[in-house]
């Protein structure tokens, strides 16, 4: 097969938590693929929709060895690694777990540490996801199950009886979404000029994970939501661009770059070399201390 002229071509691996139920997969016995293949990986807590596998709430870096896993397998056939399909129910006996797991999943997305240990250990590459799923007709569908006209699905997403839909279409026809705002409109690297070498990000939603051991950023960010972004600038003439939120379109930024808020857009224009950026609400602290700090940590590593 020519890849050539294949420049997006997926490869699928199921990543099940569940030993006894997971799927083979991951494509251990070829060779590498190369950068014009994408290892395409789909993620599904299976012991926290069983509703008995995993009694209780999902914990910081509760999916790292699992995210590490498609990482690894990604970096074995020397390409990159995208989730395309993640996520929780939203309705239902297990739903209870729905904030917690997203959002140790979009942990798990963000870096291979837990928040506890993730000033001082080993980060891993951001991976790019998209989460199952987004369904403007959930609770309004009307489909034949097998093609069958006794049996109408019209509950929740319809197909195969699911409720992960993440937004839907309230009474007037607006789109609302289904599951707390903060834990999907997120601070994200959009492009990165360059290489990510951490990246996280803190909402604040169902607990905080984050364990700031730099007094003055600790305190500078207080209990709002943050993100810290550290990666290698390549000195071109494109920008790094990272994603806010609706709730930071007008943040407070410490960067050893030059920055700029254009719209939903933080803009970071660098020479080349290690750089870092911290992205938090407007805060009253001791920007001053907090980026020095900053500055002597983010080249300790």
């Amino acid at each position: 097969m020519n890849t050539g002229s294949v420049p997006g071509l997926g490869v699928e691996f199921w990543n099940q938590n569940v030993e006894f139920f997971a799927e083979p997969g991951g494509l251990a016995l070829v060779p590498a693929l190369g950068g014009r293949f994408v290892f395409n990986a789909h993620f599904c807590d299976g012991k926290a929709q069983s509703g008995v596998l995993m009694p209780g709430k999902a914990g910081d870096g509760q999916y790292a060895q699992a995210f590490g896993t498609i990482r690894e397998r990604a970096a074995a056939l020397g390409t990159t690694a995208i989730v395309s399909e993640f996520g929780h129910p939203v309705a239902g006996f297990t739903s209870d777990k729905t904030s917690s797991v997203l959002k140790a999943i979009y942990q798990g997305l963000d870096s291979a540490a837990p928040g506890a240990r993730w000033w001082s250990a080993p980060r891993g590459s951001v991976l790019s996801g998209s989460q199952w799923h987004w369904d403007i007709n959930h609770g309004r569908h009307h489909e034949l199950m097998n093609d069958n006209p006794a049996k109408v699905k019209t509950d929740g997403d319809a197909m195969n009886d699911e409720h992960f839909s993440a937004v839907r279409l309230d009474e007037t026809g607006t789109p609302v979404l289904n599951v707390d705002r903060a834990l999907v409109d997120r601070v994200y690297p959009r492009a990165v000029a360059g290489t990510t070498l951490a990246f996280a990000y803190e909402d604040r939603v169902h607990q905080s994970w984050q364990q700031i051991p730099l007094p003055n950023v600790r305190a500078l960010v207080g209990s709002s939501p943050f993100a810290v972004l550290v990666w290698d600038s390549d000195g071109g003439p494109a920008p790094t661009e990272v994603h806010l939120p609706q709730s930071l379109r007008a943040p407070q930024v410490i960067s050893s770059a030059a920055a700029a808020v254009e719209g939903d857009e933080l803009v970071l224009r660098a020479p080349a070399g290690r750089q870092f950026a911290l992205v938090t609400a407007p805060s009253s602290g001791d920007a001053a201390a907090a980026e020095a700090e900053l500055r002597r940590w983010y080249v300790s590593w």
